[in-house]
């Protein structure tokens, strides 16, 4: 049995990853069934490795920054966004207005980080998001991101 010194501090950092080794740990028993078992100290180690991938892995997502005026809710939140995802590409902070005059300027976009509903001309998906771009905002962008 292999104890994990760090598995608190990986339940804390990386939980939703964490939960889905567990998870897919736990199918593989079923599958498998005995004396196959993955500990949580194990799957902790298992959690490191997957966490090393995704931090390495640069975004290859771009973002646009949107919200009705286009001045200081869309600034801050563009603020806001760029540290919790610095490879996270913003391809631009623009008004809900610019948007709809010239949607084929921002055509390339994967992502619309927006405080004001709008309809994405292109594949982007939208994340309605507040100013203060909470906990849930970034869960929300954290998801699109990883869907690939």
């Amino acid at each position: 049995m292999v104890v994990n010194k760090l598995l608190q501090d990986i339940k804390v950092e990386y939980g939703d990853l964490f939960s889905r080794v567990i998870e897919i740990s736990r199918q593989l028993e079923k599958r498998l069934g005995e004396p196959w078992q993955i500990s949580d100290d194990e799957a902790g180690f298992i959690t490191l490795y997957f966490a090393k991938y995704f931090e390495e892995a640069p975004s290859t997502k771009k973002a646009l920054i949107m919200c009705a005026s286009g001045v200081g809710t869309s600034k801050l939140l563009n603020v806001k966004v760029r540290k919790a995802f610095p490879d996270l590409q913003v391809v631009a902070v623009i008004s809900l207005a610019d948007y709809e005059r010239h949607p084929e300027k921002y055509a390339d976009a994967d992502l619309i980080i927006s405080t004001v509903k709008v309809k994405p001309v292109n594949h982007a998906q939208l994340i309605l998001s507040s100013a203060m771009f909470t906990k849930a905002d970034r869960k929300r962008v954290e998801e699109a991101i990883a869907d690939d």
